[in-house]
């Protein structure tokens, strides 16, 4: 087929020079085409695309590395155009490629023969690969890993017996413990200081490599020193909150002005205990008016923007008054959070809040049984918190699924009059008083005895711990007003010193004789 379509074309390529000659005027010259170059392009696409020979190989890679990747004056100098540009390039791409075995055999032959580069490239890659490019390869990647490795493996054999792999090492090297010194981190400074953020120059000329140029700009860009903070301090004093700025004079852009104010805020600029007892009043007279508390309470030594986040993320709380409100608009329009939001907290409370607190909230719970349940007398006293009103579900009621469920979680609580036999029955007894109480396994006996016993101590715990919390300092600078809005919280304090006393009552004479 080839051969009849270059005949025809050769057929009508004369065909259509014989009727431009006969067309053209005597003595005239036209730029006709000769015979030899058609036959040449057509003999051109009859013709197979050019193996790559080793001798071509080998020269390719001499010719790059003199020259680099100047792929024109390879094609001219040493190909003479045979090979295009781009040609060369896509099969230096291809044939640059380091496999595993290679990696493997350039290791094992520079623990043989050193770094004679010149011998390993002849004898162990036939010059496909230059020694030069040995050379590269062995200082840039390979050796690194090498000496990790080697470390990695000898670590292993000294400290772990082989218990730990050399993998896992690696992992917890990089994750944990392979962190930038102080004096790393000085040396970081200095050098980006003079150098600028040039990582590689910087990894290479005062790591030595040992830090790889990612690890630096990962330490530089998140790690604040103590200098830091100290300089930030000091600018924010005497320029205020001009981040733009304090990120030019200060830190010559080294760190933007957003992770400045981010760290000022979350971590540097702490409210002290006697500003955030401020702030709690100021928030229940004001509510949400930020710009207004900053000026009249902080003297705009706080920012509107640093008011809001701090009440928000740190002493926001969820007072009694709210959580009626809640179950009130919850009553009324459902599950609409966008509505409540708006209607009743004024968007003081986003909408996620208010689904967490009332999935979470314990007397949504019992709101929803008391819907529910026939037996309005047995739920009222399974909401009285006192153990001495606590009373066993009938198994035989016919209650519906939420009623059922909170019953079987609570029909084997324990009685008052349980509560007066266990003591009697240990001194007694001992630990056979399973004997004595039919309806009560050993197991049931022995966990509700060990966590009666350390109730004392826990309730005693958390009644100091409370005591202290809502303790009001002295000397704070504010209404006397404040002291309302914490009556709730004093409430629990006094409710849980009440439950430390019948704990005192019931169970002091059991511990003493457990102990």
């Amino acid at each position: 087929m080839r051969q009849s379509s270059s005949v025809m074309q050769r057929r009508l390529f004369n065909s259509s020079l014989m009727k431009r000659q006969s067309t053209s005027p005597l003595g005239s010259e036209t730029n006709l085409v000769p015979m030899e170059s058609i036959d040449n392009n057509v003999n051109s696409r009859d013709q197979p695309l050019k193996i790559w020979t080793d001798q071509e190989l080998k020269t390719l890679f001499d010719a790059f590395s003199k020259h680099g990747s100047d792929w024109n004056i390879i094609s001219k100098e040493y190909f003479q155009e045979s090979r295009t540009p781009s040609a060369l390039k896509n099969k230096w791409k291809r044939a640059n490629i380091w496999t595993k075995v290679e990696e493997n055999k350039l290791e094992d032959a520079i623990s043989k023969h050193g770094e004679d580069w010149e011998f390993i490239s002849k004898e162990y890659f036939q010059m496909k690969r230059t020694p030069r490019i040995l050379k590269i390869k062995w200082k840039t990647f390979l050796k690194r890993q090498t000496q990790k490795s080697r470390t990695l493996r000898d670590a292993v054999k000294e400290y772990f017996q082989v218990s730990r792999s050399p993998s896992s090492l690696k992992h917890k090297w990089v994750r944990s413990v392979n962190h930038l010194t102080e004096e790393e981190v000085r040396l970081l400074q200095d050098a980006v200081s003079k150098h600028g953020k040039d990582w590689e120059f910087i990894s290479k000329e005062y790591f030595q490599t040992n830090r790889t140029p990612r690890e630096l700009k990962n330490k530089w860009n998140n790690h604040w020193t103590e200098d830091e903070v100290r300089k930030l301090r000091d600018a924010v004093a005497k320029h205020g909150e001009d981040w733009n700025f304090i990120t030019e004079k200060y830190f010559q852009a080294s760190r933007t002005s957003s992770s400045i104010n981010h760290k000022w805020i979350r971590s540097v600029n702490h409210l002290t205990e006697e500003e955030g007892w401020i702030l709690i009043d100021a928030v229940s007279k004001h509510e949400g008016d930020w710009e207004f508390i900053s000026k009249k309470y902080f003297q705009k030594n706080r920012s509107a923007r640093e008011l809001e986040i701090k009440w928000n993320t740190l002493l926001k709380y969820w007072s009694v008054e709210e959580i009626k409100k809640l179950r009130d608009a919850v009553s009324k329009h459902g599950k609409d959070w966008q509505l409540i939001s708006k209607e009743y907290f004024q968007a003081n409370r986003t909408v996620s809040s208010l689904k967490d607190k009332h999935s979470r909230s314990k007397e949504d719970k019992m709101l929803l049984i008391k819907e529910h349940d026939t037996d309005q007398e047995n739920v009222k006293k399974i909401n009285n918190t006192n153990p001495e009103n606590q009373e066993i579900y009938d198994t035989k009621s016919t209650n519906d699924y939420h009623t059922k469920t909170y019953r079987k979680r609570n029909k084997h609580s324990w009685t008052n009059e349980e509560d007066q036999i266990l003591p009697e029955l240990i001194k007694n007894h001992g630990i056979k008083i399973a004997a004595e109480m039919l309806n009560r396994s050993k197991r049931s006996l022995y966990s509700y005895y060990k966590k009666k016993e350390h109730s004392y101590d826990s309730l005693m715990k958390k009644s100091n711990t409370i005591s202290k919390k809502f303790q009001k300092p002295s000397d704070v600078g504010v209404d006397k007003d404040i002291e309302t809005s914490w009556i709730r919280n004093l409430d629990e304090s006094s409710t849980y010193k009440s439950s430390l006393q019948r704990c005192r009552i019931n169970w002091q004479q059991l511990c003493l004789q457990s102990s």
